[in-house]
């Protein structure tokens, strides 16, 4: 049996490499990797309500804003929105934030 040379070696190993790269591309175009971007979030002390932003776009190019009921178990959403900018989805859970805050705090002074 003929061992191949180091040259040839290498330059099968290089197309083989090639072909593997472009197997790899085609398969980054037709399955593209999702992930949740990273947020953040406001929560009034002893209260089971979270009011979060995303702080990267998401896969759609936009920034969310949303609410998270927290039982024992898990975290329900309640309800998300869209913005274009991120400033905007902070401001807005903020808002939601302050208005939830306020709320408590009638309920506590009427008890």
């Amino acid at each position: 049996m003929m061992e191949p040379k180091p040259n040839e070696t290498e330059r099968i190993r290089q197309v083989a490499q090639n072909a593997v790269d472009e197997v790899n591309k085609m398969l980054a175009k037709m399955f593209p990797q999702v992930r949740m971007p990273r947020w953040r979030y406001f929560q009034v002390r002893g209260d089971r309500y979270a009011f979060g932003w995303t702080t990267e776009k998401s896969s759609d190019g936009k920034f969310w804003a949303f609410i998270y009921r927290i039982t024992k178990r898990q975290w329900k959403l309640i309800k998300k929105v869209s913005f274009s900018r991120r400033k905007i989805a902070k401001s807005r859970a903020l808002k939601w934030y302050h208005q939830r805050a306020e709320k408590l705090k009638a309920k506590v002074k009427n008890q």
